[in-house]
């Protein structure tokens, strides 16, 4: 029933023409948008950090869409009433998210496919995509519920979908960054799943690290709103 509700509520799902243009014309734009833009095409290991950075994006923008939207038909008072009404709401926010967000990573895969030629999917690369998909939903939770009670609740999801293209190290390695740039992105896990998905060599240990602080913050933030509501 929950998350019957909230699907309505998306704007991607008001009328057919939204659906369209999100299912079939964004996926196709986006592809086309990229080769005009570098001239090239995508091929090879090159296109998953690119697909796991439009998913990433795409589970941002949906998660805060559907936040917003609980606070705007006035429920955020029940989702934050006890624990149980919190993991209900939100495990159906973010399994509406993430279930978007790979369908999309789906249609963009196929459409690369058309453009350049199929690229074997291996586990290597389900397994980091999933991982990259849970570290964004979280980072996702973590920039979007601080702002909802705000005048621009958009603020924080804005932000991160802003620098994720950038932060994330997407197009060049980040190697290849300036040294400030290089620190400034290591600050947020996502240059490690990008670097895993190259097939480069990166520190496990530090994505554990990134992992339980982000789980730390989050639980500690949602605590302290539910001792406050």
């Amino acid at each position: 029933m929950v998350i019957r509700t909230l699907i309505k509520n998306l704007s991607i799902f008001s009328n057919w023409q939204t659906m369209l243009v999100t299912f079939l014309l964004e996926p196709a734009f986006t592809v086309l948008f990229y080769i005009l833009l570098t001239g090239q095409h995508i091929s090879g290991q090159a296109l998953w950090p690119y697909l796991s950075l439009m998913m990433g994006i795409q589970l941002i923008v949906i998660l805060a869409q559907l936040l917003v939207k609980v606070r705007d038909n006035g429920l955020l008072s029940v989702m934050f009433a006890n624990a149980r009404c919190l993991i209900i709401y939100l495990g159906s926010i973010a399994l509406i998210a993430f279930t978007l967000s790979v369908l999309q990573g789906c249609l963009l895969y196929i459409t690369f496919a058309l453009f350049s030629g199929k690229v074997t999917l291996t586990f290597h690369v389900v397994m980091w995509l999933f991982i990259s998909e849970c570290f964004t939903l979280l980072f996702g939770l973590l920039v979007t519920l601080p702002f909802l009670q705000k005048e621009n609740p958009y603020f924080g999801s804005n932000l991160l979908v802003a620098a994720l293209p950038i932060l994330s190290a997407t197009l060049v390695p980040i190697t290849s960054y300036p040294e400030w740039l290089g620190s400034i992105s290591r600050i947020l896990p996502f240059w490690l799943m990008q670097s895993a998905l190259r097939r480069e060599s990166i520190g496990a240990q530090w994505l554990r690290v990134y992992g339980l602080l982000t789980v730390l913050l989050l639980f500690h933030f949602l605590r302290k709103r539910l001792k406050s509501e």
